[in-house]
């Protein structure tokens, strides 16, 4: 589902996003978060099975509405490959 490109441009979006809402609410995004967004949007440009596998269950601490689930099944998928 997710090819080279797809992951390269949900690795953007995901930085985006929590880029935009830190600067919103700066008090929501715990230091954890933004480095979990940091450990993926390398992870879309550089793919990893052992870091996605490492990565994924940190993710499940947070819910971040439907851009974070994607990137959670963006690490799935990762993980199995």
């Amino acid at each position: 589902m997710y090819d080279a490109a797809t992951l390269r441009q949900l690795g953007a979006r995901v930085e985006q996003f929590f880029d935009w809402y830190r600067r919103q609410e700066p008090e929501a995004v715990p230091e954890t978060a933004a480095e979990i967004v940091a450990s993926f949007t390398y992870l879309s440009t550089h793919p990893s099975r052992e870091q996605a596998r490492k990565l994924l269950p940190v993710t499940e601490t947070f819910t971040f509405g439907s851009l974070w689930e994607e990137m959670r099944l963006a690490l799935t998928e990762m993980a199995r490959a």
